[in-house]
């Protein structure tokens, strides 16, 4: 297996699904990590199988699929998550996937996002432009193979309501900037950042989803399957990613996806 830094996923990357991944326009980008195009996993055999993983990023997804012979279409908001989950892509004709930063889908829909964690829910919950119109507006464009079409779509509905968005919490971003390679525990960056632990729980909870210490154990993971990719020398890869030995990182694998680096990428 390898890890798509750009999905988050684990899987057989041989395996061609169509793969094309975009950027979001510059007055999104605050809120918007990146867009991905699928247009081939219908060609997946059925042993193949995908790892979604822990993750601090919500998504926006749009499916266009086969179901009984029928064409069938929807549009998700996935939350932030908490565990692994395999997933197999046969019968999908197209998957157009927004990943929202950390933080940034509170600022768009207010909702807590701990109500999110490993959820997955229809867009028009929480959106309310994510009607019957827009999804006919974006089947249509899948099914003519418009890319352009859908992400400009997408991208304007959006921006129309970007005023009213707001701001990014500014303690989250610090936890975030300190990232996974910091040597501090989480009180200690809570005391950096004027705060008692449970007042930056409680802050993290409500923008991300997750607790302090597991948004960084997520960062500090997905940078190790970064360099596992390229080695697999797993005592360099833990001291470089700031565990505190190998056996740590092994326990931290088993712990995120049920494997171990050794086992996952043989």
């Amino acid at each position: 297996m390898r890890y798509d830094p750009v999905m988050h996923e684990l899987g057989n990357l041989d395996t061609l699904l169509g793969q094309k991944n975009y950027a979001p326009c510059k007055s999104l980008s605050t809120y918007i990590k990146s867009y991905t195009l699928l247009t081939g996993e219908f060609l997946c055999s059925k042993d193949s199988s995908w790892y979604i993983l822990p993750d601090n990023c919500p998504y926006l997804i749009f499916y266009l699929s086969e179901q009984s012979g029928q064409t069938k279409s929807s549009l998700r908001v996935i939350g932030p998550r908490t565990t692994h989950i395999r997933i197999s892509r046969r019968n999908r004709w197209l998957t157009f996937m927004l990943a929202f930063r950390p933080g940034a889908l509170y600022s768009l829909c207010e909702l807590t996002q701990s109500e999110l964690v490993d959820q997955a829910v229809d867009a028009e919950l929480l959106f309310d432009w994510c009607n019957d119109r827009l999804l006919t507006q974006l089947t249509d464009f899948a099914v003519k193979k418009d890319e352009s079409g859908l992400i400009s779509l997408i991208e304007r509905e959006l921006l129309e309501r970007l005023g009213k968005a707001s701001e990014l919490n500014p303690v989250v971003q610090s936890l975030l900037n300190v990232g996974a390679f910091s040597e501090m525990n989480v009180r200690e960056i809570a005391g950096g950042l004027g705060l008692s632990d449970r007042h930056l729980r409680n802050i993290t909870r409500k923008y991300v989803g997750h607790s302090p210490k597991l948004i960084l154990q997520i960062e500090r993971f997905s940078k190790s399957l970064t360099l596992c990719n390229k080695q697999k020398e797993w005592a360099e890869i833990a001291y470089e990613t700031g565990y505190y030995d190998q056996s740590h990182m092994i326990a931290e694998f088993q712990k995120m996806v049920g494997q171990s680096p050794d086992r996952l990428f043989s």
